[in-house]
């Protein structure tokens, strides 16, 4: 290395480190929308979604091409009509695809997953980035893909899904078809929660089964067709439509370990309510013997009240005309008299 060499890239390292916190800030912006949040509240997000951000970046290694706005919000009452529309019932965020926006309601944010700070950035930003990865194909994303994804990277579920709550419907063949998830998810909100459970387990099943770098590279095999990402990943992959439906439903019932951990899970429910039959059956019988002792009581009560309704009826005894009680003769000796043999 000539010195001439050595002279320039301390420059060079300066000039690197100048450029990097710059490119860093460019990823995220953090605004207040409401005038009651503090700055430090705004820092304290900024902070932990810079390093959410570069945690998640190399999954989405073409999305960091725009910048992502977070606004914070105080409650779904700040929203101004047209944001409010698209948030999603029990849910403390958003994200506006194609417009590179997320908004959080702080006040909607849990202490503890799956509704925490940490969770809820996460979450929001898997939407943002994956569809900044899918570019001319981000409308073909589907809903349950966005969410399954976002649920599989952020750590946690939302809205408590988990695949417990499938099992029984998967054993019946009752859980919708993707296609009807593509665009939207159920009101009812225990079918809504399904949905996000459905997702995260089929979008869980194919990491599993493959990698990231798969279910991010099927994204350009996307068709304006009903063969929707599932038929992208075909395409990817080289599997068998069916099959990984198939394969993914024995999965679930039988090796996701689902039955047993909603087995467990319900444990002391089935043993309370266990408990309480025995003590219902207890009190019925302690009832039913109470009530046979009453019964007999009320009716020797009865019977005693009749018997003395009875001998008040009856006529006193009379008595003997020559004054002497003859019924009481021969019963005592003092009152005897001597007769002659």
């Amino acid at each position: 290395m000539t010195s001439a060499h050595a002279g320039v890239f301390p420059i060079l390292s300066i000039l690197l480190l100048a450029i990097l916190p710059i490119t860093a800030q460019d990823g995220i912006e953090v605004h207040a929308a409401d005038p009651s949040i503090t700055p430090a509240a705004v820092q304290r997000v900024d902070t932990l979604a810079e390093a959410l951000l570069r945690r998640l970046q190399p999954t989405f290694p073409a999305a960091r091409r725009r910048p992502i706005r977070i606004e914070l919000h105080r409650d779904a009452a700040s929203l101004a009509p047209d944001l409010a529309r698209n948030l999603h019932p029990d849910t403390p965020g958003f994200a506006l695809l194609g417009r590179d926006e997320i908004h959080i309601l702080l006040d909607d944010v849990s202490r503890t997953p799956p509704g925490d700070l940490r969770t809820v950035v996460a979450h929001e930003l898997v939407h943002a980035l994956l569809d900044q990865q899918a570019g001319d194909k981000a409308d073909l994303v589907p809903r349950w893909f966005h969410e399954g994804l976002a649920q599989v990277l952020s750590g946690d579920t939302y809205l408590g899904a988990n695949e417990e709550q499938l099992v029984y419907r998967a054993s019946i063949g009752g859980l919708p078809r993707f296609r009807k998830l593509r665009e939207h998810f159920p009101d009812d909100p225990y079918r809504r929660r399904l949905a996000y459970a459905q997702s995260y387990s089929f979008v869980g099943y194919l990491l599993r089964r493959t990698d990231l770098e798969t279910l991010i590279g099927a994204l350009p095999q996307l068709r304006d067709d009903d063969s929707g990402y599932i038929g992208a990943f075909v395409r990817h992959a080289g599997s068998k439509h069916s099959q990984i439906l198939e394969d993914w439903g024995d999965y679930l019932v039988h090796h996701s370990g689902a039955r047993w951990r909603l087995l467990f899970d319900n444990c002391f429910a089935y043993l309370m309510i266990g408990g309480f039959v025995l003590l219902a059956l207890a009190v019925i019988r302690r009832f039913e013997r109470d009530r046979r002792v009453q019964l007999k009581l009320e009716r020797e009560a009865a019977l005693a009240e009749e018997q003395a309704r009875v001998d008040h009826l009856l006529p006193e005894p009379a008595e003997p005309a020559d004054g002497f009680d003859h019924a009481a003769d021969g019963a005592d000796p003092e009152h005897r008299e001597d007769r002659a043999p």
